[in-house]
């Protein structure tokens, strides 16, 4: 794909409650769906980091039902967005509603496969932006993730963790369920290696590519179905490329 002019904003893009405009996110999954959590997203992960995704090619990993991928084009405007999700159910969900909200077909690519082998299949230098949203702590493969990403030639990362809450860089494994939508995927096992990552173990893996790092603390109100994003339990971290400008 090669670069876009950075397209008009729409209309619902300057809410923040950007979510209350399009109910059917409350119905393609249940897991952290409800209406609150998804506006406090949109605004803490999607909105603040606007300049990394306005105009950007952006790679949405575990992309879920779309929620955030509509999000970064109809909300941040971005040019383009190709979608990775494992289970097929999430992808015909996320293909139905991006339709039914309009949202062009060259603006998006919904890609089902394994993360780790649908993301080899990109071609380098193709996106700007990577969204790796719920996903760093539903595999014990992060290394090999941002390796990849910095392979690419991705610039520009935007991170939300579940993490341990520890001030070391610890990474803890742990066994994880495949058979629910809101746990790891795997073609055929029942449980698979995990692990979650303490906010600190995050930063030095990011940076060991080059890669700089800032959290960001909520600066509105967190619901409390996002309870999380309180201080300790769950990491935002804006990740950049030294020398580029978004």
């Amino acid at each position: 794909l090669g670069r876009r002019r950075s397209p008009r904003r729409e209309g619902p893009s300057l809410s923040q409650n950007i979510f209350d405009d399009y109910p059917r996110f409350r119905e393609t999954s249940n897991v952290a769906s409800s209406l609150d959590r998804l506006n406090f997203r949109y605004s803490h992960v999607i909105d603040r980091n606007r300049r990394l995704l306005e105009g950007k090619r952006v790679l949405d990993i575990a992309s879920h039902d779309a929620r955030f991928t509509f999000a970064a084009i109809r909300g941040a405007g971005a040019a383009h967005v190709t979608a990775i999700e494992a289970r097929q159910g999430l992808v015909d969900s996320a293909r139905e509603t991006l339709s039914r909200y309009e949202v062009p077909e060259d603006r998006y690519a919904l890609v089902c496969g394994d993360v780790f082998e649908a993301i080899r299949g990109i071609e380098k230098n193709s996106i700007d932006t990577a969204m790796v949203l719920g996903f760093l702590y539903h595999t014990a493969r992060q290394y090999e993730l941002i390796s990849t990403l910095s392979e690419l030639g991705v610039k520009n990362v935007i991170v939300d963790s579940n993490t341990l809450r520890s001030k070391q860089p610890v990474i803890r494994l742990k066994w994880e369920g495949t058979e629910l939508d809101s746990q790891i995927w795997d073609s055929g096992r029942k449980k698979v290696l995990s692990s979650m990552p303490s906010p600190k173990a995050l930063k030095m893996l990011l940076e060991e590519f080059g890669y700089e790092v800032e959290r960001l603390k909520p600066q509105i109100a967190v619901p409390a179905s996002a309870e999380q994003y309180l201080p300790g339990k769950r990491a935002t971290l804006r990740v950049t490329m030294p020398g580029t400008r978004g």
